[in-house]
């Protein structure tokens, strides 16, 4: 299975139990254009394992970059392959 939380640290029963217990999907990207609102696969996990009982937290001390894919032009341009 492949999971979609690229800087969280978990113990494995976490992920396991979810897997056993809740319905899926486990990770999805949520878009609801009438309230503009947009949920990552990592807040949706998170929103899921409250569920059973779980209480995740945030380190605010921890600092890290979201990588994204972009396409290069034959003359270097970056362009931004989601828009």
């Amino acid at each position: 299975m492949r999971w979609d939380l690229h800087f969280v640290l978990s113990k494995e029963k976490v992920f396991d139990r979810a897997n056993r217990t809740l319905e899926k999907p486990l990770f999805y990207f949520k878009v609801d254009t009438e309230i503009s609102l947009m949920k990552g696969e990592d807040a949706y996990f998170f929103d899921k394992i409250r569920q059973i009982g779980y209480k995740p937290w945030i380190d605010l001390r921890a600092q890290v970059i979201h990588l994204k894919s972009v396409g290069i032009t034959a003359e270097g341009s970056m362009l931004d392959t989601f828009g």
